[in-house]
């Protein structure tokens, strides 16, 4: 709810996906968020698919928003990263919100950013990218 709000502020599209609330799962408690990916079923695009495709513009658009809306992601890899066909945008659909009792990263920003530094990296790094951590955009 932090980020949809912080986003609605700044002027710019969430880059989480929508939540619904919690249910419970047979692992415990689990975040109910939008389905996403195209009305015949099947899933959203991947972040591998994205960067084939060369939606550069659309990348460098949600790492911005992470950025600036203070996303704190906790397991950031390409499958949790997802085309929103029916916004025309990036997602992130998984792997997001603070699991520490102190909430280091959502209260420091420097800590949050490094630790997303990091995460952009390898995402480039796995998506065949090339990324200036200076500027925070993908080429």
């Amino acid at each position: 709810m932090r980020i949809q709000i912080k986003a609605q502020k700044l002027n710019i599209d969430s880059p989480l996906a929508a939540t619904h609330g919690f249910i419970r799962t047979n692992l415990g408690l689990g975040l109910l968020v939008e389905r996403v990916g195209p009305k015949s079923g099947e899933l959203g695009s991947t972040l591998k698919t994205l960067a084939s495709e060369r939606k550069i513009d659309a990348l460098n658009y949600f790492a911005k928003a992470i950025y600036n809306c203070g996303v704190v992601a906790t397991d950031f890899k390409p499958a949790n990263i997802v085309w929103n066909a029916s916004t025309n945008r990036i997602i992130l659909v998984d792997g997001f919100g603070e699991t520490s009792i102190l909430k280091l990263r959502t209260n420091f920003a420097y800590l949050r950013h490094r630790k997303l530094n990091r995460y952009f990296k390898n995402l480039a790094t796995n998506i065949n990218l090339t990324r200036s951590s200076k500027t925070r955009k993908f080429n």
